[in-house]
């Protein structure tokens, strides 16, 4: 029974690894693209605020905080947490294990 748990929390922290490999590689061109297509759909000008100027400012903020980094990570932990609640209320809701 011990092998199950084992190779169930190996694959978990597999995927976790993976998801983070992805995040760090490939994935922030990708988020970057989400965001740039999120901008252009914003109606700002209908606020009264300069787009490149708001554009200027998120890039000065992202030179001294990774603003992209950090929601990346931010969503690889929600992501995660959500996970685990699940898998946590399948084992309570299960009479045998939980």
């Amino acid at each position: 029974m011990t092998a199950f748990w084992d190779s169930l929390y190996g694959g978990l922290r597999s995927i976790f690894w993976y998801a983070i490999k992805w995040l760090l590689g490939y994935g922030s061109d990708a988020l970057q693209g989400v965001i740039d297509v999120i901008a252009f759909c914003l109606p700002l000008e209908y606020f009264g605020v300069d787009t490149a100027l708001l554009k200027a400012f998120l890039k000065i903020a992202n030179a001294w905080i990774p603003l992209d980094l950090a929601s990346g990570m931010l969503l690889c932990y929600l992501g995660l947490r959500i996970t685990i609640l699940t898998v946590r209320m399948v084992i309570k809701l299960i009479p045998t294990i939980g």
